[in-house]
C-alpha cells in the first residue's frame, strides 16, 4: 500500500502540474487573442479615404511626402497658371519636393513639373501657415534636355535665407560647353505672401 501510495503521489501531482500549465496557456492564448481583436477594426470604422486606397493627406503634407500630385490638388491648392498643365502640358506629372518654414509664419512648398516631353521645372509655392491658401508663386527651376544647335538657357535657385532667395539663370551659347552668362537675381517673399524682386 506504501509503495502504491508513493507511486500516486507523483502520479497526480504531475498531472495537477500539467492542467494548471494548459488552463495557464488558455489564459495567454485568450489574452493574446483579445489583443489582436483589438487591432482589427471593421470597415464601418475606417474612414472612407482609407477604404477607397486614397489620401487623406494635406496638400502640404503630400509635398512634404514627395507624393504624385493629381490635377485636381493642383488646380484646388495652387495660384500656377492652367498652361502648365493644358495645351501641349496634358500629360505633365507634378510632384512634391519640400516644404520649407519661412518667416512670419510662411510656409513655402517646392513642387517639380515633370512635362514629358524635355524638361523639367519646380515651382515656389508661398502658403499661409495653415497651408491652406496660396498666395503666390514662381518658377524657380528648368532644366531641359539640350540640344546643342541651339542656345540653352537654364534655371536654379538658392535661398539666401527665410525671406528671400536667389534665381540664377545660366546660358550656354550653341555648339559651346562654356558658360558664357550667369544672371543672378534676388527675391523676396513681402507681409503679404507675394514674391517681389530686390533691385
Amino acid at each position: 500500500m506504501k509503495i502504491l501510495l508513493l507511486i500516486l503521489i507523483p502520479v497526480l501531482s504531475l498531472v495537477c502540474n500539467l492542467k494548471s500549465k494548459t488552463q495557464g496557456e488558455k489564459v495567454e492564448n485568450h489574452e493574446e487573442m483579445k489583443s489582436k481583436d483589438n487591432l482589427l477594426v471593421s470597415e464601418k470604422d475606417m474612414p472612407s479615404a482609407i477604404i477607397r486606397g486614397t489620401s487623406s493627406y494635406s496638400f502640404l503634407d503630400s509635398v512634404l511626402k514627395k507624393h504624385e500630385l493629381s490635377l485636381e490638388q493642383i488646380k484646388k491648392n495652387t495660384t500656377l497658371d492652367s498652361l502648365y498643365y493644358t495645351g501641349r502640358f496634358t500629360d505633365a506629372i507634378f510632384t512634391g519636393d519640400t516644404v520649407i518654414p519661412l518667416y512670419d509664419s510662411f510656409k513655402a512648398a517646392i513642387i517639380e513639373c515633370d512635362e514629358r516631353r524635355n524638361c523639367i521645372y519646380k515651382f515656389l509655392l508661398i502658403f499661409d501657415s495653415a497651408g491652406s491658401r496660396n498666395f503666390d508663386h514662381k518658377k524657380i527651376y528648368s532644366e531641359c534636355d539640350r540640344d546643342e544647335s541651339t542656345d540653352y538657357w537654364s534655371t536654379d535657385y538658392k535661398f539666401i535665407n527665410d525671406s528671400s532667395f536667389h534665381i540664377i539663370e545660366s546660358y550656354i551659347p550653341k555648339n559651346s560647353d562654356k558658360i558664357l552668362e550667369r544672371r543672378k537675381t534676388k527675391w523676396q517673399i513681402n507681409q503679404k505672401g507675394i514674391i517681389v524682386e530686390v533691385m
